[in-house]
């Protein structure tokens, strides 16, 4: 891994617009249950926080997987209930399972494969379906899918500017799209807000049941050197949790961890249980997992106010404060557990963002136009690939 130079240093300017993001990732084609469904099917001890009403915020970040297998059903559902959330910003990336959404990846070797299967034809137009609902979604429901990795700037309603890297790109394992082999470079500039993959970085909520850390060394150099606020992702289901981080330059220059300012927000062991409790703690950390579940989300607070909010008496404010340009919150938002059960709860991430100015909103401008012309050359090259297709089912 290359030795990355850096500075660390503080924003001079503490941004000032308190602003609500509700995180979640790999939901792979489920939607919310409905409100008198509380508890888990599978565990009648364990209150379902993925249902309705999920909290109302001024963005929400969907960190891919929104499907298991790709079919338009799937993304019909998921786009519906991503427009029915209560923010007027909804940004998701695709993931590994969203095959249709790389038309390319589809034509070439997925739908070799289906050939193989007997189901080439059926299958032929569903990336060129799959487009038609992500341009529903977005004028409909306010939905922007990111396929393209890169930095995208928005102005919000609430008049903060928000920066954004996503990046939908994993390291290779099994042959999936939006996968690289070997090195992969994510160009996150400083001054990043916000960082949406859909895979962890190295060593951070990254550890699987089966294979052992699964995250990308490149992508944690690139947060190293930019320090954004939030970086978000899901991918490795297990390592559904939130860490908070302290950057350092290190003797030689590069950009370093202090180790004794980083702090476990919450993993499924803290939360759940790690297999070594006993009774009387695994029941306390099931109730104050029931508290969190009634309430949607596992919440956190990085405002460095104190206002009196809600927020400040149930557990959501850090052990230490956030220093905004020294500290990363990552957060591992997948909702379905190994076995596709939606067990774990979306995040509600509360953070102060500046005040839009003029040269924001010519960025946001910018952005909007880069997303229409990602959007049609992607609906060109599902027409390329895939041919004529029916028309797309209409979202709920």
């Amino acid at each position: 891994m290359p030795n990355i130079k850096a500075t660390i240093t503080t924003t001079t300017t503490m941004p000032n617009i308190k602003t609500r993001i509700l995180i979640l990732s790999d939901t792979h084609g489920l939607v919310p249950s409905p409100e008198p469904d509380a508890h888990l099917p599978d565990g009648p001890s364990l209150t379902s926080a993925f249902r309705h009403p999920l909290p109302k915020a001024d963005v929400v970040i969907h960190c891919g997987d929104l499907t298991k297998g790709s079919s338009p059903s799937e993304f019909a559902a998921t786009f519906s209930f991503l427009s029915s959330l209560d923010a007027p910003l909804k940004i998701a990336i695709p993931g590994n399972h969203d095959v249709a959404l790389d038309p390319t990846y589809w034509a070439g070797r997925h739908l070799r494969w289906e050939g193989a299967q007997g189901s080439r034809g059926r299958k032929a137009g569903y990336a060129l379906r799959v487009r038609g609902m992500v341009d529903e979604a977005k004028e409909r429901g306010g939905v922007r899918l990111l396929v393209e990795e890169g930095t995208y700037h928005f102005v919000l309603a609430n008049g903060a500017r928000l920066k954004v890297f996503a990046s939908p790109w994993t390291p290779a394992f099994g042959g999936w799209p939006f996968q690289y082999h070997g090195g992969h470079e994510f160009r996150v500039e400083e001054g990043t807000d916000v960082v949406v993959t859909h895979g962890p970085p190295e060593g951070v909520l990254d550890s699987t049941a089966f294979y052992g850390d699964a995250g990308c060394g490149y992508l944690l150099d690139a947060v190293g050197r930019a320090r954004p606020t939030v970086h978000c992702f899901g991918h490795i289901h297990e390592g559904w949790g939130a860490l908070m981080r302290r950057w350092k330059v290190n003797g030689e220059g590069g950009v370093g961890v202090d180790e004794g300012m980083e702090i476990v927000v919450e993993d499924l062991g803290t939360l759940e249980g790690n297999g070594k409790d006993g009774s009387g703690v695994l029941r306390e950390k099931r109730a104050r997992r029931n508290a969190w579940a009634e309430r949607r989300a596992r919440r956190v607070n990085l405002c460095p106010t104190k206002g009196g909010d809600e927020l400040e008496k149930d557990g959501s404010e850090l052990p230490r404060p956030f220093e905004y340009g020294q500290d990363t919150l990552f957060v591992n938002a997948a909702v379905v557990d190994i076995r596709y059960r939606p067990r774990q709860m979306p995040w509600l991430v509360d953070l102060e963002l500046p005040l839009a100015n003029e040269e924001d909103i010519k960025r946001a401008e910018e952005t909007t136009v880069g997303i229409a012309q990602d959007y049609k050359r992607a609906e060109e090259t599902a027409a390329s690939v895939g041919g004529a297709a029916p028309p797309s089912e209409r979202l709920a």
